[in-house]
Parts: structure tokens; sequence; C-alpha cells
């Protein structure tokens, strides 16, 4: 699959719309590199090196041989009085012979070095997958603050005045807020994964990454309720919950990279909402228990 294209920044033009026909844009889709005579420089000495311990093997192809023999190497800024230390390549016989296969190469390695720098070999190609998720959790845990109606349900005192147990009743008043979760996590999970070319699985448990976690925030205001109270105010009420939140975020993200170690990103996906799972139940069943306390309060 091809991940990323790299074109002279003066040739882009020329390209543009044939390019943009298969789906490859410096603009939008950001999948085309431009490259530019300071990213040969960055290169040349990567490059310099592959000569130097013959790592380049390309056969008998007449058009690269000829090309790279009719290049050479330039001292940037020589003729100007400012040497930076700097090299760009040209051509040696300018007027008949080119050296376009060989720019290609240069523009190639750019390409890689840039992707092995911010994706390749990088925190984000391990762990791209985990975007979706990672998102989630960010809008979550941020807006903590801002409970909604929850929030609203607990102060209200016909919350409990329905004869039921306690643990029903903190179903009962969380359940459109599960359901409102749940569509959520669908328009923002499902076209993200598509996208990133996530395996259907692995969306299905991204769903379910959105909709427990916003559940542990239920549960998390409701077990600051019942532990914190009025006590340190709601500011002080406020950072117990997100405090809470961040260890079951935190046991998730242990969970996600157990899983990676262990098998790969389903397994990641997997032990992530498995460990999100637990601290949320554990919420729930402290809130459905205490839920008298937050009655009498």
């Amino acid at each position: 699959m091809i991940r990323k294209l790299a074109v002279d920044n003066f040739r882009y033009a020329l390209l543009k719309r044939a390019l943009e026909s298969v789906g490859f844009d410096a603009g939008e889709r950001k999948n085309v590199y431009l490259v530019r005579p300071s990213d040969i420089m960055k290169t040349q000495p990567v490059i310099d090196s592959c000569f130097i311990r013959r790592l380049f093997v390309w056969g008998d192809t007449p058009s690269l041989r000829w090309a790279a023999n009719n290049t050479k190497l330039v001292r940037s800024g020589r003729k100007e009085g400012t040497d930076t230390g700097n090299y760009y390549y040209a051509k040696i016989e300018g007027k008949s012979r080119k050296t376009d296969p060989f720019m290609a190469l240069a523009a190639g390695i750019g390409v890689a070095y840039l992707y092995i720098r911010e994706r390749g070999s990088g925190l984000f190609e391990t762990f791209g997958p985990f975007v979706i998720p990672m998102v989630s959790g960010y809008l979550i845990f941020v807006f903590t603050a801002l409970n909604g109606k929850w929030a609203k349900e607990l102060k209200s005192p016909y919350t409990y005045l329905i004869p039921d147990s306690a643990f029903r009743k903190l179903m009962n008043a969380t359940a459109m807020q599960h359901v409102q979760s749940l569509v959520n996590a669908c328009l923002i999970t499902i076209p993200g994964g598509v996208v990133m070319g996530l395996a259907p699985m692995e969306i299905l448990l991204c769903i379910v990454f959105y909709v427990v976690l916003s559940a542990n925030k239920l549960y998390a205001l409701a077990v600051a309720e019942v532990v914190v109270g009025d006590t340190l105010g709601t500011f002080g009420r406020q950072l117990f919950q997100l405090f809470i939140q961040g260890i079951a975020i935190s046991a998730a993200v242990v969970g996600g990279v157990i899983g990676m170690a262990a098998g790969g990103v389903l397994q990641g996906y997997l032990l992530m909402d498995v460990f999100l799972s637990l601290f949320t139940f554990i919420f729930m069943v402290i809130a459905a228990l205490n839920f008298y306390k937050i009655e009498t309060a």
C-alpha cells in the first residue's frame, strides 16, 4: 500500500491533477510531500553514506545509472561567499543529460526520512490504530466538568422517589446517557475507522471503548458525590472525579500496551476495553451500593 509520495516542489503543478485523480493530494489529504532543496540537503549525508557502504543495488538500470553518473555534489553558498557546509545535487553536463531518475531517488529517501522521523518507526506508527480511542478519551476526560443532564439527575429529588432498588435507580437515571454515548461513538468511530483502515472488529471494540468510557465518567461523578459530596465544593468534587477517571484511563492504556506487546492491535483493543470495563464496573457498584447516601446528602 502506497502511503505517501514525494514530488519535486517545482514539478508538482504539472502532476497535481493526475495525482488527485488517484487519491493523492498535498493539500487536503496531505499524502504528497513536496520536496524542497532544503530536504535534499538533509538527506545528502544519508545518500552519501549509502554509496560509500555500497547499499544501493539497482541492477542493470541504464537510465538510473546514466543519471547517477551525471550528478555531482555542489557546496551550498560557496559562490556567494556564505559557506554553510551543506551540499546539493547538480548536473555535471546540464545541456543534454538529465538527472531526473537520481533526483527521484533523492526525493524517495527524503520522504522515507520524514516517514521514519514522524511515523514509520515511531510511536505514531505503532499506536496509530489507537488514535480514535485517544481522541475519545481526551474529549471525555477534558469535558468531565461538563456533566450535563446526569449531574442534574443526581440533584433531582424525583430520581430517588422511584420505588425501586438503588441499582435500578442508577440504571434508569443513566439509560439515556448510555444511548446518547452509543450514538456519538458510532458517529465518531465508524467514519474515522473506515478512513484509517481499521478492521470491523477493531471499530466495534473502539465503539465499546467510547461507550464504556462515557459510562465511567457518569459513575465516577456518582462516586465523587458519595465520597466528597459538598465537603470540598464543586471544584474539589470535579478534581476528585478527574483523579479517579485518570486512574481508569491509565489502566486502559496499560491494557492496550500489554495487548499490543502480546499479540497486536486487536488484542490491544480487547485488553484496553477489559481493563476500562473493570474499573467502570467498580465505580458502578460503589455508586449503586451508596446510592442511599446520595439520597440523604
